[in-house]
């Protein structure tokens, strides 16, 4: 079995040149590894909240749609309101008037 853990160590470049690997050279490497994996999670996580961004991103615009379509549909009713004012306004001037 110590033989195969040399060949690994070795295979994954951890053997200094005098053949052995000093305890400070595997805990900088253990160190780099962890520090690596870090990375790849905080590039995972990056990864998600750049989704929920965009996801956040498509469901306000479709929000801004509906809003602005409502607002159209509210102008209109306050313009079809005016006309009704108006003609109420005429009709009750005519009265006065007769």
């Amino acid at each position: 079995m110590p033989g195969s853990f040399a060949v690994l160590l070795f295979v994954m470049g951890l053997v200094s040149h005098s053949g052995f690997i000093t305890c400070r050279e595997l805990l900088h490497e253990i160190e780099n590894l962890r520090f690596m994996r870090r990375q790849r999670q905080d590039s995972d996580s990056d990864a998600s909240e750049r989704e929920w961004l965009q996801d956040e991103k498509e469901r306000l615009e479709v929000k801004q749609e509906i809003l602005e379509s409502h607002n159209k549909q509210l102008e209109l009713q306050l313009q079809r309101l005016r006309h009704l004012i108006g003609q109420v306004r005429r009709v009750l001037r005519g009265r006065k008037m007769s």
